[in-house]
């Protein structure tokens, strides 16, 4: 039988990046988008394909702020709580109980304060961004076959979409002559392709999954990462900075779990 995915929020820059992966892997692939997908709407016609245990729901979607962003012009869902947020998400996490489920969540469930981190420290999240998505990881963790899967920094082009982080750092080069680089700040940067192949390599296989999963990549310096990664072509312009949000901020990412043996 032809697997089939489902990914909730195919239109972004990491879901159309995971959505034109599996197509062309010759997946039978379903997109959901903020245009075809209500997340407050109790009665969705879902599509049938998914119908068969052995598929898999890619949560892409950024579900903590569609308060706002798939509901404009409804008021009294743009003050949800968290409490009505984490309720909508569960039921919507029961519809696919019996698929394999995979939410793509972030390092910053981690303060920073004590990284690098694995799978089985606990989270200590900061900003509300970060609590939101802590709270619906311990959700994902109600679910047998469903996983959270932490990533850190996401760069690269992507779903035909440039890198928007690119074009920010580009755009105050051009403004201010020059790109400050944190030296305090670590991280663990994913190019958005590589994130893509991993996740759908995840969702395709039989293999038994963990509650939490961290996609990892080698700890670097945030002034690194620009002058490596994202705009290399400008590393005479970055300059070293700290940053004074922080004394010292590590949340790069490391992994107990085999990957490489998982998603084969």
């Amino acid at each position: 039988m032809k697997k089939a995915v489902l990914i909730i929020g195919s239109e972004g820059y990491v879901g159309g990046t995971i959505f034109n992966t599996a197509y062309q892997q010759g997946v039978k692939t379903i997109g959901l988008t903020s245009r075809t997908f209500d997340f407050w709407e109790q009665e969705i016609n879902w599509p049938t394909v998914l119908n068969q245990p052995s598929q898999a729901v890619i949560i892409a979607a950024n579900l903590e702020r569609c308060v706002a962003a798939y509901r404009p012009e409804d008021a009294s869902k743009k003050n949800a709580t968290l409490e009505e947020l984490l309720a909508q998400f569960r039921n919507l996490l029961q519809r696919f109980r019996t698929h394999r489920i995979i939410f793509l969540s972030t390092d910053a469930v981690f303060s920073g304060k004590a990284g690098p981190y694995t799978e089985d420290r606990i989270v200590d999240p900061i900003t509300p961004y970060a609590k939101t998505k802590a709270a619906m990881e311990s959700v994902v963790g109600e679910i047998s076959q469903a996983c959270s899967v932490r990533m850190s920094i996401i760069y690269g082009p992507g779903a035909g979409k440039p890198d928007r982080r690119r074009e920010r750092f580009l755009a105050q080069l051009r403004r201010d002559g020059f790109i400050r680089g944190a030296t305090n700040v670590f991280r663990s940067p994913l190019g958005v392709q590589n994130v893509a192949t991993s996740v759908v390599r995840l969702a395709l296989s039989d293999r038994p999954i963990h509650n939490i999963m961290h996609l990892t990549a080698p700890r670097i310096s945030y002034i690194d990462f620009l002058r490596i990664k994202l705009v290399p072509e400008e590393s005479k312009h970055i300059i070293p900075w700290k940053d004074p949000s922080y004394t010292f901020h590590d949340t790069s990412l490391l992994t107990t779990t085999d990957w490489q043996n998982m998603v084969r």
